[in-house]
């Protein structure tokens, strides 16, 4: 299974349509957590919100999610393979583009793998991605005194 977690603040309607349309093309079951995104999808099971999405990511072969850093950390922490989509000004998505500069930020240090361009999120990309970050407490400490530095400087 396919698990993609689309966040609940702000709708995602690319994303939802690109998972969609994957959905459409590839022999495995998708599932969607929408969130605000509410738009008809014909190929994937879908619902707006859960306390907590623990037990979907535990249960997928492969998470996509928006880019936020809480969801990233913990699907390190599990070490799950996933691919980020961060939402992106230019498509109204969110206020500013902080979500792709955070993703740069996370590929040049963890490797992980975010998608820019929707049509980069391909039924190929997600037959063989099977990406882990390898990650650890001690490298997560750093990262997340580094963000506290960053966001205390005068």
């Amino acid at each position: 299974m396919i698990f993609s977690a689309l966040g609940t603040c702000l709708p995602f309607p690319r994303l939802l349509r690109k998972i969609d349309e994957l959905a459409g093309v590839m022999k495995e079951e998708f599932l969607v957590q929408t969130g605000q995104t509410q738009l008809p999808v014909h190929h994937c099971r879908t619902f707006d919100y859960a306390p907590s999405l623990l037990e979907y990511f535990k249960q997928a072969r492969l998470v996509i999610v928006h880019a936020g850093l809480g969801v990233q950390i913990e699907l390190m922490r599990m070490q799950k393979p996933f691919i980020v989509v961060p939402r992106q000004k230019r498509f109204h998505e969110h206020f500013d583009d902080h979500q792709l500069e955070s993703c740069e930020i996370l590929r040049k240090c963890y490797g992980i793998k975010y998608i820019e361009k929707i049509e980069d999120l391909t039924v190929d990309l997600l037959t063989h991605y099977d990406y882990v970050v390898p990650y650890t407490d001690h490298k997560l400490n750093l990262f997340r005194e580094r963000i506290s530095q960053v966001l205390t400087q005068d």
